[in-house]
Order: structure tokens, then C-alpha cells, then sequence
């Protein structure tokens, strides 16, 4: 589940994006990583469709700390074919947005932390992004919006204190 969590702040991704993402949509190599698909749930239980929008379909480049992390998974999971996913049960079942949700719920519970949710994370991640010296645009291409003043609203225009709390996750990255 560690992983759930450094995938969502490294990729900026959305919950469902990331419980996507199949080892075909990674290039360890050429470090970029497509997000393309999104899981979703119906009535038949989940399934896999296209992204958000647009603009949510779109390549990434891959961290290092991404890449180091791809390849300690590769390394350890059976379920390595391009057509497996990345973060998936021992059965090779893809961990699902409920799953990491709830599990990542009482992770924040456990540490006594300030209630926040799996998708702040992403917040996290834009934010740790900005402080780091990337621009507003390609922040906002990393998470998928079609105008960056979106980004700077919704994610970016943040009091101290929502930034302690957002950078206070950090610390799950060791965990």
C-alpha cells in the first residue's frame, strides 16, 4: 500500500489512474509513463475506461524516485507481462480506488494525523512540484487540467496551514 501512496504524490495521478496503470504503460527506459485509462465501478464491479478527459490523457515523466520505485516492484512481484498491473493483490487482482482509499483512511487515523484524503495526496505532489521550482503549466499538464489557472485555484492557492498539512504527508513516503 506504501506504494499506492508514493505512486499518487510522484505521478500527481488520480485515484484511479494509478489502480490503471499496467506495466505496458511504463517506459523504465525512456522514463514516461501514459496515463490513459482510469478504473472506474459499475454495475458489473470495475472495469476499466478512458480518462477524465481530454487533456487527462496524457505522458509523464517519470521522477527518479518513480523509477527507482517501478523497479523495486518489478523486482519483487510475479505479475510483471505488460498487460499486469502495477499495483495489484498477491493474486494479481488490481488494488482498487475503495481499497486504497479506505486503506490509506487508516493509515492517517493510526498516525493521528489531520483527516485528509487519498486524492490530497495529489495536492501533495503538485505542491512538492511547485516549491521544487516547476512551473504552473506543467504542473498542470502533469495533472491532467486543460488550464493552469484551475491548477493555481484548486491546488496551488493554499494557506500555510494547508500547506503544513499537505507537506506533513510526506512523511508516509518513509513509512
Amino acid at each position: 500500500m506504501k506504494n499506492a501512496v508514493q505512486f499518487a504524490v510522484l505521478t500527481c495521478a488520480r485515484a484511479g489512474e494509478i489502480c490503471a496503470l499496467k506495466w505496458k504503460d511504463v517506459s523504465i527506459e525512456d522514463e514516461y509513463t501514459a496515463i490513459n485509462k482510469t478504473q472506474t465501478y459499475a454495475n458489473k464491479g470495475h472495469e476499466l475506461t478512458s480518462v477524465k478527459s481530454f487533456n487527462s490523457h496524457r505522458d509523464i515523466y517519470n521522477l527518479p524516485e518513480f523509477t527507482r520505485l517501478l523497479e523495486a516492484i518489478k523486482a519483487t512481484s510475479k505479475h510483471t507481462h505488460p498487460n499486469d498491473f502495477i499495483l495489484c493483490h498477491e493474486d494479481g487482482r488490481p488494488f482498487t480506488v475503495h481499497y486504497i482509499s479506505l486503506f490509506f483512511k487508516r493509515i492517517v487515523e493510526r498516525h493521528d494525523m489531520k483527516i485528509i484524503r487519498f486524492h490530497d495526496l495529489r495536492h501533495t505532489g503538485a505542491i512538492l512540484l511547485k516549491v521544487n521550482g516547476v512551473s504552473l503549466y506543467d504542473i498542470s499538464r502533469r495533472l491532467g487540467h486543460a488550464d493552469y489557472g484551475f491548477t493555481a485555484n484548486t491546488y496551488l492557492n493554499i494557506s500555510l496551514e494547508e500547506q503544513k498539512i499537505a507537506l506533513g504527508g510526506i512523511h508516509l513516503l518513509d513509512r
